[in-house]
């Protein structure tokens, strides 16, 4: 099969317009719709006919309302009470913890801090001492690979990424 710049620039589009559909996804759509016996055009034109094509869409990373939520549910406390202004060590340490998770999911420090009612700056003060614990102290970063082992589909990312962030390898 040939296509032309312009079809490979759609595919191309297509690809960025839509993150959930892999490249084999976008492929396979083009070779069914080159198949004379589905009689379809030559080239899909529309991502919504690509769409249509795929059943349901995948999600690619958890909202930072679940990231709470599994969180809290490692640590066995009540969402309300990590969203509230208690500044009790346990649940500063789950705030902690939370605020690394979002920024290893590469959700931005607004969104994060959104969902516990603090600003971009107090996430990256937490984010700033939960690695600092993570380096310092084991049982901390033990705690962190709980919480990431959590996400069973991403865990392996998220360490790879967690060690990225310059966590010394003997902690590991």
């Amino acid at each position: 099969m040939k296509l032309t710049r312009a079809e490979i620039w759609r595919m191309v589009k297509i690809a960025r317009d839509n993150p959930s559909l892999t490249p084999e996804e976008i492929i396979f759509a083009i070779i069914d719709a080159n198949d004379p016996q589905f009689g379809i055009p030559k080239f899909i034109s529309s991502t919504k006919e690509i769409l249509r094509l795929k059943h349901k869409p995948v999600k690619l990373r958890p909202t930072p309302a679940e990231m709470l939520e599994i969180v809290c549910r490692v640590h066995k406390y009540p969402v309300e009470i990590i969203k509230s202004k208690s500044r009790k060590p346990e649940y500063v340490r789950v705030r902690q913890q939370y605020a690394l998770i979002t920024t290893l999911f590469r959700h931005s420090q607004e969104t994060a801090g959104a969902e516990i009612y603090k600003d971009h700056s107090s996430i990256c003060h937490s984010i700033k001492n939960a690695l600092k614990f993570c380096e310092t102290e084991p049982e901390y970063l033990e705690e962190v690979k709980m919480v990431i082992d959590s996400f069973e589909r991403h865990k392996l990312t998220l360490r790879d990424r967690l060690f990225n962030l310059n966590i010394s390898q003997n902690a590991e």
